[in-house]
């Protein structure tokens, strides 16, 4: 899942010296906290079985695929957003380490601890536990090198996905002048996976092909030089950029009528739907959210361990409430309200020291 900082100035660091604060774009702060809400309803909503109006169901699709397709291009937009100008002259050693220094601070320490307590999860279930291999591909972050399905992480293979990205992120920076060569590789990486994946028959048939970075690396490049390229365009006007993704969003939902999850994720619909994810995040940006930050900071940033742990607090829950759809609301309040509270009380702390730390 997604947490670049989202920046409205790159502020260069000082040698030796701690990142500053930076500014962030609220709008996309809102829409990650959105895009993990997204994707939380559509996994109660398939793990419990619940009815929504068919009108509706291929929208939900969209939600649980495209929900994670969209940290993607958010990501690659916040990181050239705050971090494109310390390699747009090139990968300078300083540079790279602090860039990296930052990215596994920030997705590392959260990440273990749900690690650890899916892998305690699995042992109180009897259920089947990773090998060591597997456990400290995890902890270390470097599975999504391997194979991002292996992650005892109900979606972790995302994050594993996001490591893959982050390292080559400077690399697509350098290579700024051939972005359109950049991206029409990954549109054929990603097409060519797509048929793949639909030969297979089924999403879950698919996963390996489905969950390979190859297959999502059109939504990180095409976000990363977005990013860059737009960072310095004028703000809409509010009603402009809500009536765009009002736009956006029908676009999506007629498109998606009648799919199911394979469909939604190959063919003509995977290519429209890349199209819209990238201009969701792209309207988005050009929207001041100035009235409203502390609400888009919060939301924000409870997207991340709301992604973590929202599958944790399902089936703890579900294990001893009967399933309903009361059950559903609850979790789903019980699971954004810890996501707030292991922000402020874990992460944000964990983050604090590790910078303090010069990280």
């Amino acid at each position: 899942m997604n947490n670049g900082e989202v920046t409205q100035a790159a502020v260069k660091p000082v040698e030796g010296v701690n990142y500053p604060s930076v500014t962030r774009l609220d709008s996309l702060d809102f829409l990650r906290g959105l895009c993990a809400l997204a994707v939380v309803i559509f996994h109660f909503h398939s793990w419990g079985g619940l009815k929504f109006p068919e009108a509706w169901e291929g929208f939900l699709a969209v939600c649980g695929t495209y929900g994670v397709s969209v940290f993607f291009v958010l990501s690659g937009y916040s990181l050239a957003h705050g971090y494109g100008d310390k390699f747009s002259d090139g990968i300078k050693v300083d540079a790279v380490l602090r860039y990296s220094r930052r990215r596994i601070a920030r997705l590392m320490p959260l990440f273990g601890l749900v690690v650890l307590a899916s892998i305690a999860g699995k042992m109180l279930t009897g259920a089947a536990v990773p090998d060591v291999f597997t456990i400290l591909a995890n902890l270390l972050l470097v599975f999504g090198f391997v194979d991002p399905a292996l992650s005892p992480v109900i979606g972790g293979w995302s994050i594993g996905i996001e490591v893959v990205f982050y390292v080559a992120f400077p690399l697509l920076i350098v290579m700024r002048r051939y972005a359109v060569i950049v991206v029409a590789i990954s549109v054929f990486l990603s097409a060519w996976l797509s048929s793949i994946v639909a030969a297979q028959g089924s999403l879950e048939a698919a996963w390996v092909d489905y969950v390979s970075p190859a297959n999502h690396m059109v939504f990180f490049a095409t976000g990363a030089y977005a990013g860059f390229y737009l960072r310095r365009k004028p703000q809409w006007a509010p009603v402009a950029g809500l009536l765009g993704i009002a736009c956006i969003l029908s676009l999506i939902w007629i498109i998606s009528a009648g799919a199911d999850e394979l469909a939604v994720v190959t063919g003509l619909r995977r290519a429209l739907l890349v199209l819209l994810s990238v201009f969701l995040v792209v309207v988005t940006s050009r929207i001041s959210m100035s009235g409203n930050p502390l609400f888009a900071s919060l939301f924000g940033a409870a997207s991340y361990p709301l992604y973590l742990i929202h599958p944790l607090v399902y089936f703890l829950g579900a294990r001893f409430l009967p399933q309903a759809t009361m059950l559903f609301l609850f979790l789903l309040l019980a699971s954004i309200v810890l996501a707030l509270l292991v922000d402020l009380l874990i992460d944000k702390p964990l983050q604090r020291r590790l910078k303090s730390a010069g990280w």
